[in-house]
């Protein structure tokens, strides 16, 4: 440590004058505080943004399932992709398994808005009004 007006003290080896250099000193975040700290979603938990709000999630997920651990694991694109391209498969053959298509959807979706707009309940399942049963 040394006063800024005075400068560093010489070397003690070989009493030579020493030098500040600031070039390639990189100034970041440190601690908890925002921009330290990446997004987390945590589903229905919702989206911690803070470390404050990590900790938070991860305290109930642990209170809700006693002895168990959280594991965080960061996200690729391609892992998403993955993810996201498993979850219209799993869609599609659910609707396949129903005898379902888009346009079959479509046409549910429209006959359950009609029957809400008129006070009433189907208690049909969408695959016995497909299959019109």
């Amino acid at each position: 440590m040394y006063r800024r007006k005075e400068g560093p003290d010489d070397c003690p080896e070989c009493e030579v004058p020493m030098t500040v250099s600031l070039s390639g000193m990189r100034f970041a975040i440190h601690g908890q505080g925002p921009g330290s700290f990446a997004p987390v979603d945590f589903g229905v938990l919702g989206k911690a943004e803070t470390k404050e709000d990590f900790d938070r999630c991860v305290k109930t997920i642990e209170e809700r399932f006693p002895g168990k651990k959280v594991h965080i694991e960061g996200e690729s694109s391609k892992k998403k992709q993955e993810r996201l391209d498993a979850i219209r498969h799993r869609s599609w053959q659910k609707k396949k398994n129903n005898s379902l298509n888009d346009k079959m959807v479509k046409e549910i979706r429209t006959h359950n808005k009609r029957l809400k707009a008129e006070g009433r309940k189907e208690t049909k399942s969408a695959s016995q009004l497909a299959k019109g049963t």
